[in-house]
């Protein structure tokens, strides 16, 4: 659509209107997205903590963190997997692209290298990036559909209350133990099998 010449200047106040706007639109649904991560990931943590017994805390907190890291790794995989599948779709041997055998292998090792192609190629690569990145985004809203479903499953009828857990768990910190040599010397069996 084009302004008439006389209201070029509503045409621009609109047009920097509908810029701001959807700017902040972005800015806040990003802000909402980090609020959520933040909260899902820090009640993850929070779970097992107050679930496990107080023998089994440390494992708890361990296989929490752990499978964070193992969490992110797939995703990352699949991410990565989108992308390369759509780039070697639209400018692999089997297309109709032009782009030569070590480029596409460039751009595979470092997606920078295709802003030093020529203007076509560059802007077919982002334009597939800009596919790939919907397409990603479309598999983590389903890993997040299915996250909620999930957590629906830790819903009780009478919940914990996490302040008292974790102050129950912060006084048998500081007693001592009574097992402590035992700890110790399986400890040390186990480094001498070690090596």
């Amino acid at each position: 659509m084009v302004a008439p010449s006389d209201s070029v200047d509503d045409a621009v106040a609109s047009g920097f209107a509908l810029v701001w706007f959807s700017l902040g639109l972005l800015l806040g649904f990003t802000a909402i997205y980090g609020i959520g991560v933040g909260l899902s990931f820090a009640t993850c943590t929070m779970i097992a903590a107050v679930e496990a017994q107080n023998d089994d805390l440390a494992a708890a907190q361990g296989t929490m963190a752990q499978a964070r890291v193992f969490g992110g790794a797939p995703g990352l995989a699949v991410c990565t997997i989108v992308f390369n599948i759509k780039l070697q779709n639209s400018l692999g041997p089997d297309s109709k692209s032009n782009l030569g055998h070590q480029e596409l292998d460039q751009i595979h090792r470092n997606l920078i290298t295709g802003l030093a192609l020529s203007d076509d190629f560059r802007q077919d690569v982002i334009r597939i990036y800009l596919g790939a990145f919907g397409d990603q985004s479309l598999v983590i809203l389903a890993v997040a559909v299915v996250a909620l479903l999930m957590s629906l499953g830790t819903y009780k009828s009478v919940p914990s209350h996490v302040v008292d857990v974790m102050v129950q768990h912060k006084e048998l910190a500081g007693r001592p133990s009574g097992r402590g040599d035992v700890e110790l010397s399986s400890v040390s069996s186990v480094r001498s099998l070690v090596r």
